[in-house]
């Protein structure tokens, strides 16, 4: 039996199989999503303690409308970047591991980085409203982008699904 699970082809892996990548995708994505809360504790205190002439909310909405614009062209950026990578899915091999781990990074950071400003645009305005929702959309689409890692495997076709099985045998 053999219990190689490397994708065929890959080379330059240094045998990172699916498994490892799908391992290694987890524990980044877990410290990348601690990271937020790391922040959120200051991002809090320095809010709430702030006294009311520190608030500055002129500021704050000029930060959402870059966090905003930054947030989607960082996405856009990391979303066509990652394209290539991914490639070979949509032609129907899977995804080296490697190319696997670079593009979920790099949209991971994309999102990570955006929320985490927007936090600390929080803390340095002494306000909440407007950046906290730059915050909360970054947030919400890293949980929803979590690693899956079905790319690295050779997707199913409709004719290989179980439920056609019966048709074909009609």
């Amino acid at each position: 039996m053999n219990t190689d699970t490397r994708v065929p082809g890959a080379r330059g892996d240094a045998g990172l199989t699916p498994r490892v990548a799908l391992r290694i995708a987890w524990a980044a994505w877990v410290v990348l999503l601690l990271l937020p809360y790391a922040i959120l504790p200051f991002a809090l205190h320095e809010t709430v303690s702030a006294p009311a002439s520190r608030s500055n909310p002129r500021v704050a909405s000029a930060w959402f409308l870059g966090i905003m614009l930054c947030l989607l062209l960082a996405l856009l950026f990391a979303v066509v970047w990652r394209i290539p990578k991914l490639r070979s899915y949509w032609l129907g091999d899977p995804v080296r591991p490697r190319r696997y781990l670079c593009g979920m990074a790099t949209l991971w950071g994309a999102l990570m980085i955006c929320g985490v400003v927007a936090e600390l645009v929080c803390a340095s305005t002494a306000t909440f409203a407007p950046n906290v929702l730059p915050a909360a959309v970054a947030l919400l689409a890293y949980v929803i982008l979590r690693p899956e890692g079905s790319v690295m495997t050779a997707p199913v076709e409709a004719s290989d699904e179980p439920s056609n099985a019966a048709t074909r045998n009609g």
